[in-house]
């Protein structure tokens, strides 16, 4: 994250000193349409990482996952085998990622999930910072 914040702090003073300002960035400036490109990919790529959310409905009838703007699932309770709270690990970072023991694993921070396994045998991880709350919430509903 600080490293995207840096490139995004320096391609915004390089943009308002030589697009804005006029004034040519560095030594061996580069041509205004670089300055431009880097400018816009910083700030696509701050919107990406800091505009992605992960948000987990759970009721008794079904577990709906989104992954904003990528990901949207819902599974019925019915259509699970199995599941179970885990922790996965460090997968090599967040996001949408892959583990050869847990399968697809999403995730936006810690290392806590719902592993669930669908009638048809296909895993899913759902990263979770509550733990707690959804022990509880299956306890409740019995579906532990």
């Amino acid at each position: 994250i600080t490293l995207i914040l840096f490139i995004l702090g320096l391609s915004t003073y390089g943009f308002i000193q030589q697009i804005i300002l006029k004034k040519e960035f560095g030594d061996n400036p580069a041509p205004d349409y670089m300055i431009i490109g880097l400018f816009i990919f910083s700030l696509l790529l701050c919107i990406l990482v800091f505009g992605v959310t992960l948000s987990t409905t759970i009721n008794s009838q079904f577990i709906e996952v989104k992954f904003s703007p990528f990901y949207t699932k819902r599974i019925k309770w019915a259509d699970i085998k199995s599941y179970e709270i885990i922790n996965y690990g460090f997968v090599g970072g967040w996001g949408i990622r892959h583990s050869n023991k847990f399968g697809k694993i999403l995730s936006t921070r810690g290392a806590n999930g719902l592993w669930v396994i669908s009638k048809t045998g296909k895993p899913l991880v759902i990263g979770t910072q509550n733990t707690k709350d959804l022990n509880n919430f299956l306890n409740k509903h019995h579906l532990t």
